[in-house]
């Protein structure tokens, strides 16, 4: 049975192990998450620290409910962008649409925040209580009736209660459990390529 909270768990009574693969946003949060049901948390990455880096990430609606439940939210609003609004325009300059708000439209409801500020935040929230083992990754996995025999790259090997993939669609953990990843790909016709410049002339 899984503990809902980690005072279920008495003294003596050992803590069941979850690998959670990935250490970006997903596996960041999921390792905050699984700590506090009452799991012992390993987290790899193949990365030799936080993948940093990208363009700053929305949060709102159901994401500003689940920080405050997480105590983060104040962290998230001090870190926050100014309100700004994009136009797409084409070579006639005339706009094709737009994303965001700003000025009065600025909703309290939304708010922008650079990847790497919300990274730092995510890993100080888990940091002091998981363990990080960066520059690794999963080589193979053995599922049993009870748990997964788990080899990293190391050659370590370690059983655990459960495994997490948080290390996006072509990684190799996904793999290693569903086979390759090509034939769950659908191509829905388009490509989007989206680059950020300091100023436009």
């Amino acid at each position: 049975m899984v503990p809902s909270t980690r005072n279920e768990i008495g003294a003596g009574v050992s803590r069941p192990e979850v690998l959670i693969s990935g250490a970006g946003f997903a596996g960041l949060a999921t390792a905050f998450g699984l700590n506090r049901l009452g799991y012992q948390v390993t987290v790899v990455e193949a990365a030799a620290g936080v993948r940093r880096g990208g363009t700053p990430v929305d949060i709102e609606g159901e994401t500003i409910t689940i920080l405050e439940r997480m105590g983060l939210a104040d962290l998230v609003r001090a870190k926050a962008l100014p309100s700004r609004r994009f136009e797409f325009k084409n070579a006639d300059n005339t706009t094709l649409g737009s994303i965001g708000v700003s000025g009065d439209q600025a909703s309290e409801t939304r708010y922008e925040i650079h990847r790497d500020d919300l990274l730092d935040i995510l890993y100080g929230a888990v940091a002091n209580d998981v363990t990080l083992l960066f520059g690794r990754s999963i080589s193979s996995l053995d599922e049993r009736a009870d748990s997964v025999s788990v080899t990293l790259d190391n050659g370590e090997r370690r059983d655990v209660a459960l495994i997490v993939g948080c290390d996006g669609n072509r990684s190799n953990t996904r793999r290693l459990v569903f086979g390759d990843g090509d034939q769950f790909t659908h191509f829905m016709g388009g490509y989007f390529f989206l680059k950020v410049v300091p100023e436009t002339g």
